[in-house]
């Protein structure tokens, strides 16, 4: 029986949809075209007709015709009947029928009438008629434009074949008795098809540039499986309602990470809620974390061939996506994408959205970019700007204000993340690994300013980047996974808020240092210092008073975040410093005025471990609340109705015994750390007076938070840990400042940028003080900017990027420090053009000729800046570095200043070329002069305990620098 109307038009809803799949890897297989331009010289179309009416004249490829390119293929044919059908074929590499799939080509002939098709193929259906595979055309466009060329495309085929399927089955059961359905597995086309009604006479016919797009392989050994094709009936579990993301109908806060081998137990319980997986078909890996409870990220397919290497993708297209990829919550397509792919990225976000159709609608894409952000928040659901303060001169505060100015080049309403460094990058930490240094470490501390900095710039979306397994064994690492496992948490609380808030200004608070430390009495940190060290280090604890003193009002400022639930306001210690190595940022009675907030709205202190009201009242600016401790950073909700809050602490409760121990945890790992570095430290006569007394009284309160744990009070326990490591950062910050106190800046040094590399720095100025400085010299000899013929010849170079509204230049100009020239950077508005509100790229940019340095060598690199304008436009300024340190550790200026001498020095882990970059990265003037590059070779390894003793240069000059550091006493003369 013929089934019924209703029955046949369910039948056809559900056409197979073939996806071609890798069979052993379980890999979709990119879609790719297929081209052939028609220019040599073997012919490729078969020509079918009745040899009794039509004689094929001429046939080759010849550039007498051709549309474009080398050559066009010809066929003249003479025709003795009145009316005959010609049938021109060329086969195809067989590729599975899918949506993408589509033909074009061009054609030209001296009469109309032609059809272009392909032929579809139904390997496990036979014809009867032929007792073959039953094979279709399915036709395309006509050719209507005779004389000319024309294109002719064949698209849509899997629609066209769905029309015919009717009458195929009609015929097949009028001719067979077919009873049950045709089989339409492993459907494919193989050949393109030009069916021609011509008439007696000459016809010719010419045909340019076939492509075959959308190709999916459907040879016998790619293991083809069929995926039933229904329509898909429900969203995707990650959806956009007007700019909140809502997973599963609830507010959610993307918290990712990378995967690297942890186990998903862990991951979980972290309190992670995302994680990147490498390969978005690892089946097993997906099932395993979503059974924890984790959703995933992945980087969508790409097209590959065959050996691997990936194609252009405006050139190719992509299989549809398959059900497995359902458990995908949203795709990722890579990190700090550069303007210049704008055209390939927006090639394959058009293959992704045409490709993702598991669920009603696209999942949401996320990209982490480093320009175009207005272009890419138009296409990508979660757009992520990253760059990493820590270790740099770039510092915490100036951090956020970068990422507000990457949120405010979106698209207002940006969903925006980050990736928030958590270690050292691999090229840094194989260098120092390789040269036998200590590893650079990122503070606990570090970790929680950069997670509140992103949260004050409006991200919404946190990513933890890690190169690493959370499970290493290296320094910091244990440290890491529990300062991750802390964040998450409270992240994972504050989610109902985060998710659905909007940053609505900064607002300064301030709060009550503790007075200068006593130098007096035995528990005194410095009451075990005697004679000289005993002035330094008075001298030196004055000085962290008097800029702690100085910088304060700059650090303090707490973000104003309107939610749904009420007014979130997230109060946060910068500290200027605290890249390198973070302070105390500890104090008490922190007084925050909030503007804005109703007359009726209560305040709560968030944690945790604790969610407790706070008195506030009425001022002029809003309301004024005081949190009698104030540790780094902490949250204060402004609401007005209780449901709010108890929310919160029903939640708070379940978190707050493993956020205990987590700190307590946290606080022992450090102590530990802390400890060793100060016992090389010790060893290495660097060791500071009172650190014994700072680590017992550390100890002590790990001994009272663990009393508090066992006893359950957990807040109170959790306020202990924190204590403990408040003392331990005094410690590291004391250590720090004592090393960087006579140097130019913090990165003057490579082992200057954390605390954990300290004892290198000091090993390292022992080395300086054993130098060879007999007949050192400035190898730089254009370095004072005398002679431009000289500069040329050694070939420096001036890099100047064209930007709208802004005209740039580097010159010698005679406004010198010295001598008759000094080198000029400037970039300043194009006149009667507005400059751009920001600039993304630097307008101008100088480089120094390379000069060889040779491993185990120590280099002194010097010279002066004047800064006569200021830097506008990118929160860079002007820079300074060289090679062997990098941009990370370059030195910036963005005030005016008058000459002044900058130094840094460096070791070289292996021989290479160094170069000096200056560059203005927005608007401003500077001036360079005198700059200086001194290699100096080094004897032998200091003992151990040496340090101190070392001598020094003694007198003024190249090396006074050296002079200045504690290390160096002697009076040796470098000549």
């Amino acid at each position: 029986m013929r089934p019924s109307g209703l029955r046949a038009t369910s039948w056809l809803r559900h056409v197979p949809l073939l996806l071609s799949i890798i069979g052993a890897t379980g890999r979709i297989c990119a879609a790719r075209d297929y081209v052939d331009r028609h220019d040599d010289g073997e012919t490729k179309w078969s020509v079918s007709c009745e040899k009794a009416k039509v004689r094929l004249t001429r046939h080759l490829r010849t550039a007498e015709v051709r549309r474009e390119g080398q050559a066009a293929e010809l066929l003249e044919v003479a025709v003795a009947a009145p009316d005959t059908t010609l049938k021109l074929s060329y086969e195809l590499p067989p590729a599975l029928l899918i949506e993408d799939l589509k033909l074009s080509l061009w054609f030209q002939s001296n009469q109309d009438g032609a059809t272009l098709g392909v032929r579809v193929v139904f390997p496990n259906q036979t014809d009867p008629a032929t007792d073959a595979a039953l094979t279709i055309i399915v036709e395309g466009d006509a050719y209507t434009k005779a004389g000319q060329w024309q294109k002719l495309e064949c698209t849509h085929i899997d629609r066209g074949l769905r029309r015919l399927l009717p009458q195929i089955r009609r015929r097949l059961q009028d001719s067979a008795g077919l009873k049950e359905n045709l089989d339409l597995h492993g459907l494919y086309v193989d050949a393109a098809m030009i069916n021609i009604r011509t008439s007696r006479g000459t016809s010719q016919f010419a045909i340019d540039t076939l492509r075959y797009e959308g190709i999916a392989d459907a040879s016998s050994g790619s293991g083809i499986r069929q995926v039933e094709h229904a329509l898909p009936v429900v969203d995707p579990e990650a959806v956009f309602h007007n700019d909140r993301l809502l997973v599963d109908g609830q507010p959610f806060v993307p918290r990712i990470i990378p995967y690297r081998g942890e186990q998903p137990n862990d991951l979980a319980r972290m309190h992670l809620n995302v994680v990147w997986v490498p390969d978005s078909q690892d089946l097993p890996l997906l099932d395993n974390l979503n059974r924890m409870g984790l959703r995933v990220m992945a980087v969508p397919p790409q097209a590959q061939a065959d050996d691997g290497q990936e194609l252009d993708p405006t050139s190719v297209h992509l299989a549809p996506f398959g059900p497995d990829s359902a458990k995908i919550l949203f795709w990722y397509l890579g990190t700090h994408i550069p303007p210049d792919r704008k055209k390939e990225v927006m090639a394959w976000l058009e293959q992704i959205r045409n490709s993702d159709r598991v669920f009603k609608r696209p999942r949401p894409l996320m990209g982490d970019v480093s320009g175009l952000e207005r272009t890419y928040s138009l296409q990508l659901s979660i757009v992520s700007a990253s760059r990493s303060p820590v270790h740099t001169s770039f510092g915490f505060k100036n951090y956020r204000d970068w990422l507000l100015e990457r949120r405010n080049l979106a698209i207002p309403g940006s969903f925006m993340s980050t990736w928030i460094q958590t270690e050292a990058s691999p090229a840094v930490e194989t260098v120092r690994q390789s040269a036998g240094w200590n590893p650079q470490v990122v503070e606990p501390e570090q970790l929680r300013l950069e997670v509140y900095a992103a949260l004050a710039a409006g991200c919404r979306s946190l990513a933890f980047w890690t190169h690493s397994s959370l499970d290493d064994e290296r320094p910091g690492a244990l440290e890491r996974k529990l300062t991750l496992a802390q964040l998450n948490m409270e992240l994972e609380l504050l989610e109902p808020l985060l998710a659905s808030g909007s940053v609505s200004g900064q607002t300064p608070f301030s709060v009550q240092i503790p007075p200068a430390r006593s130098t007096k009495g035995a528990r005194s940190p410095l009451a075990a210092a005697k004679g000289q060290r005993m002035q330094e280090a008075v001298l030196n604890d004055r000085e962290i008073q008097l800029r702690k003193q100085d910088q304060l009002k700059r650090d303090l400022e707490a973000v104003v975040i309107r939610t749904g639930l009420g007014i979130l306001v997230l109060p946060i210690w910068y500290a200027d410093e605290a890249q390198y190595v973070p302070g105390q940022m500890a104090a008490n009675d922190a007084r925050i005025v909030v503007p804005g907030v109703g007359e009726s709205a209560r305040a709560w202190e968030i944690s945790t471990t604790r969610i407790h009201e706070l008195v506030s009242k009425r001022t002029s600016g809003g309301k004024e609340v005081t949190l009698e401790k104030f540790d780094m950073t902490s949250a204060i909700l402004f609401t007005d109705g209780e449901s709010p809050i108890e929310g919160l602490r029903r939640k708070m409760e379940t978190l707050s015994e493993a956020s205990a121990r987590v700190a307590l945890e946290l606080a022992r790992a450090k102590f530990e750390r802390v400890a060793d570095v100060n016992l090389e430290l010790h060893k290495l006569g660097m060791g500071q007076p009172g650190a014994g007394s700072i680590l017992s009284a550390a100890k002590d309160l790990l001994a009272r938070a663990e009393t508090e744990f066992r006893a359950q009070r957990f807040h109170d326990s959790r306020l202990e840990s924190a204590n403990a490591m408040q003392h331990l950062r005094n410690l590291q910050y004391i250590y720090w400042s004592d090393a960087v106190r006579r140097m130019y800046a913090p990165v003057t040094s490579p082992h200057t940028l954390c605390f954990q590399t300290l004892p290198d720095h000091w090993r390292m100025i022992a080395r300086f003080g054993r130098a060879r400085l007999e007949g050192s010299r400035n190898v730089l000899r254009s370095g004072d900017f005398e002679d431009l013929d000289t500069m040329v010849a050694e070939g420096w170079q001036r890099r100047e990027t064209a930007i709208d509204g802004i005209r740039s230049t580097a010159e010698l100009n005679a406004r010198a420090h010295q001598g008759a020239y000094a080198l000029r950077l400037a970039a300043a508005p194009t006149s009667g053009k507005d400059p751009p509100a920001s600039i993304a790229e630097r307008p101008v940019t100088v480089v120094s000729p390379p000069v060889t340095v040779y491993k185990g060598q120590l280099v002194y690199i010097g010279g002066w800046v004047k800064v006569d304008a200021p830097s506008l436009g990118n929160l860079d300024g002007a820079l300074f570095y060289d090679s062997l340190g990098g941009a990370s550790a370059a030195l910036r200026w963005r005030t005016v200043a008058d000459w002044k001498e900058f130094e840094v020095v460096r070791e070289v882990p292996e021989t290479t070329e160094l170069t000096l970059t200056m560059a203005l990265s927005g608007l401003g003037e500077i001036r360079f002069d005198d700059l200086r590059i001194i290699p100096l070779d080094v004897d032998s390894p200091p003992a151990a305990n040496m340090i101190k003793n070392t001598p020094g240069a003694g007198r003024t000059g190249p090396f006074d620098f050296l002079r200045r550091l504690p290390g160096f006493r002697g009076k040796t003369d470098p000549d």
